[in-house]
């Protein structure tokens, strides 16, 4: 029984004392009779045989004593065929999923509800004979919404990804290998890739790129050419066409000694250990940094911003003149919200939809967004290179039904962008997908990169926060200092 009135249901009998403690996280298995479950047991249709299954947690809204409620049904396979979640503003979600007989999934649908305002999200799934990805299609609001397809898939006699079609077919993506595996080409009418390894301005024999074309269709207008030192870390990263440049130069531990972008002169980093202390010269000289006891940077010397942590190192707070931002998180990373205390704006983040204020703004599609206009849904896609960077932003044209380019982009190696043509709508996703943050910036430079378990600058080309694995001896140099081949999903360990 909940003796200790903590909410979690459990008995708290045992040393040391945890009456006054605050859970995080709390987990439920075996059956639906545990404390505070208001979403009740399961209905006709889903399974009671639910025995060494997960059926329900209260995740933590970190600063608050909420508790936000998840529960999983089952059918009598053992597949989730519902979950019904909390969200944090008072509303719930509930997804219904179907499976084929192998236990593939097939369908989803989610009810997205806050205050007096239902939000659905159909999708539907489809494979091919040996059950690989062929259609995923869509559909936002009632009955009457049209259905798209977001993406279809095929494939080569040897499994890899062959075309990938977007938007019911509006934009068709072919791919190329080399013979060992490695992506070569990316090809469309509107943006295309090459990468050449080997084959090279200056070859490279261990899988690192020595040259990354691009443009459209088949020609390719503009070339970066990479070197690298032995260890593989980046040294040069130099581009015509859209000119670009890096030179770069490393301690021996793997912190970037000087950056040289754009023929600026070298910016000098300068260190206490592996913390960045202040950056002199070559365009990129700011004030000092200061760090907490977790090796976090609680004065940001490029930006002049203050910043407090919570307990998962993740920003809570971030001060300067004319900057106040305040972040909300639950007790497993996900950022609920971003207030904005100057603009008094508030952004929500419910898993993959993002209000402005009371309004949906997008909902995240996997291929791009779905943005909300009035109520109706226009699907904007994004064209990405090898690293997941956005470089071709489109939507259909509402009139023409033709392609309309919303957003180009290039980028510097360590991720600075270089924007050729925002056009309308700014899409902030754009580093490997990551979502900018524009009020974490200074006079003329970019804001920072929300990657999950921290943030990163690609100004300077560094993490503000220690690496939680402990991958390389500096523990905050970005993918190994090489960023060109190295993708970091969230924040935790690159690859």
């Amino acid at each position: 029984g909940n003796t200790t009135g903590n909410g979690s249901g459990y008995t708290n009998t045992s040393k040391p004392d945890m009456s006054g403690a605050v859970y995080h996280v709390i987990n439920y298995f075996d059956d639906y009779n545990f404390f505070g479950n208001s979403f009740g047991n399961p209905v006709p249709g889903q399974s009671n045989a639910t025995r060494s299954l997960p059926t329900g947690s209260k995740i933590n809204v970190l600063g608050t004593t909420t508790l936000l409620l998840k529960v999983n049904y089952y059918d009598d396979r053992g597949r989730v065929v519902q979950t019904k979640a909390q969200n944090h503003l008072s509303g719930t979600d509930v997804l219904d999923s179907s499976y084929d007989f192998a236990g593939t999934l097939i369908s989803s649908v989610r009810n997205h509800t806050v205050g007096p305002t239902t939000t659905m999200i159909y999708k539907d799934f489809e494979y091919d004979h040996v059950r690989r990805s062929k259609r995923t299609l869509q559909k936002i609001g009632n009955s009457g919404s049209p259905q798209v397809v977001l993406s279809e898939q095929m494939y080569n006699d040897i499994g890899q990804l062959k075309d990938k079609k977007l938007h019911n077919s509006l934009n068709t993506n072919a791919f190329t290998y080399n013979e060992r595996g490695w992506l070569k080409t990316i090809t469309s009418n509107e943006f295309s890739v090459r990468l050449r390894y080997n084959d090279g301005t200056n070859p490279q024999f261990s899988g690192n790129i020595a040259n990354q074309d691009w443009g459209s269709n088949t020609t390719y207008p503009n070339t970066f050419t990479y070197s690298y030192d032995k260890f593989n870390r980046l040294l040069s990263a130099v581009s015509t066409g859209v000119v670009m440049s890096e030179v770069i130069s490393y301690d021996p531990i793997g912190n970037i000694r000087t950056m040289n972008r754009d023929g600026a002169g070298n910016a000098t980093y300068n260190y206490t250990g592996s913390r960045l202390m202040s950056i002199t010269g070559g365009g990129l000289a700011a004030g000092n940094w200061a760090y907490d006891l977790n090796g976090n940077a609680m004065t940001d010397g490029r930006t002049g911003a203050t910043i407090a942590y919570n307990e998962f190192n993740l920003p809570a707070t971030a001060t300067k003149t004319g900057l106040n931002l305040i972040y909300t998180y639950d007790a497993v990373g996900n950022k609920l919200t971003k207030h904005n205390g100057i603009s008094a704006t508030t952004r929500h983040y419910i898993d993959g939809i993002e209000y402005d204020g009371t309004i949906i703004d997008i909902i995240r599609t996997g291929e791009g967004v779905a943005r909300n206009n009035s109520g109706v849904y226009s699907y904007e896609y994004n064209l990405t290179d090898h690293l997941g960077n956005p470089r071709y932003s489109f939507n259909k044209h509402p009139v023409t039904g033709m392609i309309q380019r919303l957003q180009g982009d290039d980028f510097y190696a360590f991720g600075k962008r270089k924007s050729i043509s925002p056009i309308s709508i700014i899409n902030k996703y754009l580093y490997t997908g990551k979502e900018i943050q524009d009020e974490l910036n200074s006079a003329g430079k970019e804001g920072q990169y929300d990657f999950i378990a921290r943030y990163y600058d690609a100004e300077i080309g560094r993490w503000n926060v220690i690496d939680p694995a402990n991958q390389t001896f500096s523990g905050y140099d970005f993918c190994g200092n090489n960023p060109v081949l190295n993708v970091d999903p969230d924040g935790r360990i690159f690859g």
